[in-house]
């Protein structure tokens, strides 16, 4: 019974973070899902995540889940030259309401 109820605690825990956390994550099977928040509110801001997505997610490994912030890092890392628009649009879209975790534009 105390181990069941641990496992229920862990996955518990694991189901808050999977669903308050935005950000950009790869499947052990190499797909690419983002969570980000405010999309209806911001269209041209999507449309500018869903261009980084397909230029910058490849920085993703498989089976690895970044926020926002790593994200950014990541890509800033990687000697990319990013626009103000292209990081107001992470910035804004994929920012989590608990944390605020991003760098300073």
């Amino acid at each position: 019974m105390r181990i069941q109820h641990r496992t229920s605690q862990k996955s518990e825990a694991k189901r808050r973070i999977s669903t308050s956390q935005f950000g950009i994550s790869r499947s052990r099977l190499g797909w690419l899902k983002v969570r980000f928040d405010g999309g209806p509110s911001y269209p041209d801001m999507v449309d500018v995540l869903k261009g980084m997505v397909a230029q910058y997610g490849y920085l993703v490994r498989r089976g690895e889940r970044l926020s926002g912030a790593e994200w950014t890092e990541r890509i800033l890392g990687s000697s990319a030259q990013v626009s103000d628009v292209q990081m107001h649009s992470i910035i804004t879209l994929m920012k989590d309401r608990e944390v605020n975790a991003f760098p300073s534009v």
